[in-house]
């Protein structure tokens, strides 16, 4: 990827997997309970692009759906990539700051 701005991914539940809704997604990183996903038509992170809004809001839909039937789903975002060990500061420093 030639782009400097960091990429959009898809952040999501580790339980779920959503290359049965969608294709081109690829597995980037897992930590506790979050799996980050990258799209990439070429199969590989060098020609990822931005995940698209469309196919979030797909699965967003999908994981909404999920949770009203009783699932515990915990994560489902579309931002831009947080790197290794998939951390998210509005999420975590409150977590830190409270133990």
């Amino acid at each position: 990827m030639t782009n400097k701005e960091p990429l959009k991914v898809l952040i999501l539940d580790r339980s779920i997997n959503p290359t049965v809704w969608a294709d081109n997604l690829y597995l980037a990183d897992s930590s506790g309970t979050r799996n980050v996903w990258f799209y990439s038509p070429k199969g590989d992170y060098d020609h990822a692009k931005d995940f698209p809004l469309d196919i979030f809001k797909q699965i967003e839909e999908r994981c909404s759906n999920l949770k009203k039937a009783g699932s515990r789903l915990t994560i489902c975002m579309r931002r831009d990539d947080p790197g290794l060990g998939i951390f998210i500061p509005e999420i975590d420093l409150p977590a830190l700051t409270t133990n």
